[in-house]
Protein backbone atom coordinates (compact mmCIF):
# COMPACT_ATOMS: atom_id res chain seq x y z
CA UNK A 1 0.00 0.00 0.00
CA UNK A 2 3.05 2.66 1.11
CA UNK A 3 4.14 1.78 -2.41
CA UNK A 4 0.93 2.49 -4.33
CA UNK A 5 0.27 5.95 -2.27
CA UNK A 6 4.23 6.49 -3.64
CA UNK A 7 4.10 5.72 -7.28
CA UNK A 8 0.48 7.82 -7.18
CA UNK A 9 2.66 11.21 -5.17
CA UNK A 10 5.66 10.54 -7.92
CA UNK A 11 3.70 10.42 -10.82
CA UNK A 12 1.51 13.59 -10.05
CA UNK A 13 5.08 15.27 -8.96
CA UNK A 14 6.26 14.44 -12.28
CA UNK A 15 2.83 15.71 -14.30
CA UNK A 16 3.26 19.21 -12.40
CA UNK A 17 6.96 19.46 -13.51
CA UNK A 18 5.97 19.21 -16.97
CA UNK A 19 2.94 21.64 -17.07
CA UNK A 20 5.40 23.78 -15.17
CA UNK A 21 7.94 23.46 -17.81
CA UNK A 22 5.20 23.86 -20.72
CA UNK A 23 3.79 26.94 -19.26
CA UNK A 24 7.64 28.44 -19.06
CA UNK A 25 8.04 27.55 -22.32
CA UNK A 26 4.55 29.25 -23.16
CA UNK A 27 5.76 32.74 -21.89
CA UNK A 28 8.98 32.74 -23.75
CA UNK A 29 7.25 32.18 -26.85
CA UNK A 30 5.29 35.17 -26.84
CA UNK A 31 8.23 37.60 -26.04
CA UNK A 32 8.14 39.57 -29.45
CA UNK A 33 11.64 40.96 -30.84
CA UNK A 34 11.90 44.71 -30.78
CA UNK A 35 14.76 47.36 -32.45
CA UNK A 36 15.04 50.55 -30.89
CA UNK A 37 16.83 53.62 -32.69
CA UNK A 38 18.88 55.40 -29.73
CA UNK A 39 20.46 58.52 -28.95
CA UNK A 40 23.20 57.66 -25.62
CA UNK A 41 24.80 60.67 -23.22
CA UNK A 42 27.73 61.21 -25.83
CA UNK A 43 25.32 61.79 -28.45
CA UNK A 44 25.89 58.78 -30.24
CA UNK A 45 22.80 56.71 -32.60
CA UNK A 46 22.79 52.90 -31.76
CA UNK A 47 20.20 50.36 -33.02
CA UNK A 48 19.53 47.77 -30.29
CA UNK A 49 17.15 44.69 -30.26
CA UNK A 50 15.21 43.68 -26.93
CA UNK A 51 12.78 40.61 -25.98
CA UNK A 52 9.54 42.12 -24.33
CA UNK A 53 5.86 41.30 -24.18
CA UNK A 54 3.73 42.56 -26.96
CA UNK A 55 2.01 44.84 -23.98
CA UNK A 56 5.36 46.76 -23.40
CA UNK A 57 5.25 47.50 -27.43
CA UNK A 58 6.21 51.00 -27.91
CA UNK A 59 5.26 53.86 -25.61
CA UNK A 60 5.83 51.52 -22.62
CA UNK A 61 9.15 50.18 -24.17
CA UNK A 62 10.44 53.70 -25.01
CA UNK A 63 9.55 54.92 -21.41
CA UNK A 64 11.66 51.48 -20.03
CA UNK A 65 14.54 52.06 -21.48
CA UNK A 66 15.28 55.84 -20.71
CA UNK A 67 18.26 56.51 -18.75
CA UNK A 68 18.89 52.45 -18.65
CA UNK A 69 22.81 52.42 -19.72
CA UNK A 70 23.70 49.99 -22.81
CA UNK A 71 27.19 48.11 -23.27
CA UNK A 72 29.46 50.17 -26.27
CA UNK A 73 32.67 48.89 -26.19
CA UNK A 74 34.29 46.55 -24.20
CA UNK A 75 33.58 47.64 -20.18
CA UNK A 76 31.96 50.87 -21.43
CA UNK A 77 28.56 51.59 -20.73
CA UNK A 78 26.82 54.88 -21.85
CA UNK A 79 23.25 55.95 -20.91
CA UNK A 80 20.16 56.06 -23.29
CA UNK A 81 18.78 60.13 -23.45
CA UNK A 82 16.33 59.71 -26.04
CA UNK A 83 14.44 57.10 -27.70
CA UNK A 84 13.53 57.91 -31.53
CA UNK A 85 11.37 54.99 -32.10
CA UNK A 86 10.77 50.92 -31.64
CA UNK A 87 9.31 48.75 -33.69
CA UNK A 88 9.24 44.76 -34.36
CA UNK A 89 12.36 43.33 -35.15
CA UNK A 90 11.00 42.68 -38.97
CA UNK A 91 8.98 45.99 -39.60
CA UNK A 92 10.54 49.01 -41.09
CA UNK A 93 11.41 52.01 -39.26
CA UNK A 94 9.06 55.14 -40.31
CA UNK A 95 11.97 57.95 -40.12
CA UNK A 96 14.49 57.45 -42.68
CA UNK A 97 17.50 58.44 -40.27
CA UNK A 98 16.70 55.06 -38.26
CA UNK A 99 15.71 53.08 -41.86
CA UNK A 100 19.46 54.21 -42.48
CA UNK A 101 21.23 53.83 -38.95
CA UNK A 102 19.26 49.93 -38.95
CA UNK A 103 20.66 49.49 -42.64
CA UNK A 104 24.10 50.43 -41.92
CA UNK A 105 24.12 47.98 -38.14
CA UNK A 106 25.81 44.47 -38.14
CA UNK A 107 23.62 41.84 -36.77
Amino acid sequence: MKQLMMIACISLLSISVVQAKQQGSDKVQQLHTYKCHLVLNDNREVIRDYRRQPKNQNGNLQRMLLNQQVAVEKGARLAIVEVVECVESDADFSKATSRELDRMTLR
